[in-house]
């Protein structure tokens, strides 16, 4: 989820997607058409008009023949969900089949149903994708997982309040597997999926939707309630350029003021990542007997109470645990994977990490989280171990040869 925060400024075994390089044609004349989905009916509905009027500005620096259309679901008393058109500095709503009744935005019918009805409606040669909202990366086993008072951790993308309030107590949310075979049905191919949420930049989110994008952008860590300076990105997410992604990164972290770290994953070399790692797990044997001292790894996310962790630095993990020259060449690929990346020696956390507990350095800092099946969260009785199990990335890698 966001981190909300009130800034004082002096200013997924399940999808078969296909792809095309859309991204490789740098002729200007081609079209772009990029949705934001914004699922906001939830404690961050304050912050999606600021970030409406920033797109807005934005759209002042893009073609008339390119369209910036977002889908708007928002706590907002008597307003049903809507579409509009961002152009030339100005929002415009535009007659859809989704103001008629107050759906979840996490339902994965209703996320297929806006993507395709925006996409058919405004085709263009290449497509972009925002999620805007809360996420905690990873994956969950059910769709639209009903989130009860009290959960001790909420997951996946996209929470909905599901009553029209700022809520987050309960609540629905649209998991990754799910997401992947809504985009996989799709007739478009995403160019680009950028994660405007937390933690959305771990491996196994990246290994379900590998198929559905050439270019997943975003963090391994929490980010600011506020989002992303789309007055600053929106040029950047329509820019002809091949290493587009890099100046919405740069972007993102300098208004960050460089406490924020993001990564670029390039989807086409998740499946060799994937059997990287399957072949350096063999090499350290990851047994319980083996794999004993976290201590000082760069985590991601962590209880409220500080006595666990998750979502490890992937690098940093494996850089600890392999010999020197195993760790050299499962590096190689890992940089083809994660093809871009800034790091930040600590960020916004709602108390979800410790920064004295590890230090960030360009050497450890690998820009991509993965889970680590632990004793500590079965001992805790947590369900991270078991629903690992049934994610794409815990097969592809061979974790159940070591017992977990």
């Amino acid at each position: 989820m966001k981190y909300i925060l009130t800034l004082i400024v002096g200013i997924f075994i399940f999808s078969s997607c296909e792809k095309e390089d859309g991204l490789d044609n740098n002729d200007p004349t081609d079209t772009r058409t990029v949705v934001v989905y914004i699922a906001g009916e939830n404690n961050l509905t304050g912050y999606v008009q600021m970030n409406m009027d920033s797109m807005a500005s934005g759209s002042r620096k893009i073609a008339a023949t390119d369209h910036l259309i977002a889908y708007v679901d928002r706590a907002a008393s008597g307003e049903m969900p809507y579409v509009a058109r961002i152009s030339n500095g100005e929002i415009e709503k535009i007659d859809s089949p989704f103001s008629n009744e107050d759906t979840y935005s996490s339902d994965p019918e209703q996320f297929y149903n806006v993507l395709h009805w925006i996409t058919t409606r405004f085709p263009a040669d290449s497509y972009g994708l925002v999620l805007w909202g809360h996420a905690e990366g990873w994956i969950i086993q059910n769709d639209s997982v009903e989130v009860s008072a009290g959960s001790i951790i909420r997951r996946a993308y996209g929470h909905d309040s599901g009553n029209n309030t700022a809520s987050t107590a309960t609540g629905k949310w649209l998991n990754i597997p799910s997401m992947a075979m809504a985009l996989s049905k799709l007739p478009v191919k995403w160019d680009f999926i950028f994660s405007d949420c937390c933690c959305m930049q771990c491996v196994e989110v990246a290994y379900e939707l590998r198929q559905c994008t050439h270019y997943l952008i975003g963090s391994p860590a929490e980010i600011p309630g506020t989002g992303a300076p789309y007055q600053l990105i929106v040029p950047d997410m329509f820019s002809r350029q091949h290493t587009f992604y890099q100046k919405i990164v740069d972007d993102y972290v300098e208004q960050a003021f460089n406490q924020l770290p993001m990564s670029v994953i390039n989807t086409e070399k998740i499946e060799d990542l994937a059997a990287a790692t399957r072949q350096l797990l063999q090499c350290i044997a990851p047994t319980t007997d083996k794999i004993l001292d976290m201590n000082g790894l760069i985590y991601y996310y962590g209880s409220i109470y500080r006595d666990y962790q998750i979502m490890y630095d992937m690098s940093d993990f494996f850089q600890r645990f392999a010999s020197a020259e195993e760790f050299r060449i499962w590096k190689q690929t890992a940089e083809q994977a994660v093809i871009y990346k800034k790091s930040a020696t600590s960020w916004l956390s709602s108390n979800h990490v410790n920064f004295s507990d590890f230090s960030v350095t360009d050497e450890r800092y690998g820009g991509i989280s993965m889970f680590i099946p632990l004793d500590i969260y079965d001992a805790k009785e947590l369900t991270f171990n078991h629903t690992f199990r049934q994610t794409a990335w815990y097969y592809a890698t061979g974790w159940y040869e070591y017992g977990w």
